[in-house]
C-alpha cells in the first residue's frame, strides 16, 4: 500500500458487502482527504449485513452471511484483519 495512504489521518474501511451479483469478501480503504481507495485485503468468508469494531490495531467482523450461510454473532464467527 503506498506510504501516502497508510500516513493518513483520516482512513475510511469498507467490508464486505454485496454488488448486486455477488457477495464482497474484500476490505477496501477509503481516504477522504486524497478521494481514492484501495484494495488492502480479503476477508476469510465473502459477507454482507455484518457489523465490525476496530480494537488494538485489528478490525473485527461479526455476523451477516453470503446469500447461502448466515453467521451467528457469539461463536466463533468472527474475521479479522491486522491493521493496515
Amino acid at each position: 500500500m503506498d506510504e501516502e495512504i497508510r500516513g493518513s489521518v483520516e482512513q475510511l474501511y469498507i467490508l464486505g458487502g454485496h454488488n448486486g451479483q455477488s457477495w464482497l469478501g474484500t476490505v477496501d480503504v477509503l481516504c477522504p482527504n486524497t478521494q481514492q481507495c484501495f484494495s488492502v485485503a480479503s476477508m476469510l468468508s465473502p459477507r454482507s449485513y455484518a457489523a465490525s469494531c476496530a480494537l488494538m490495531g485489528k478490525i473485527y467482523v461479526f455476523g451477516g452471511g453470503d446469500g447461502r450461510l448466515w453467521y451467528e454473532t457469539g461463536i466463533s464467527c468472527f474475521s479479522f484483519i491486522t491493521k493496515l
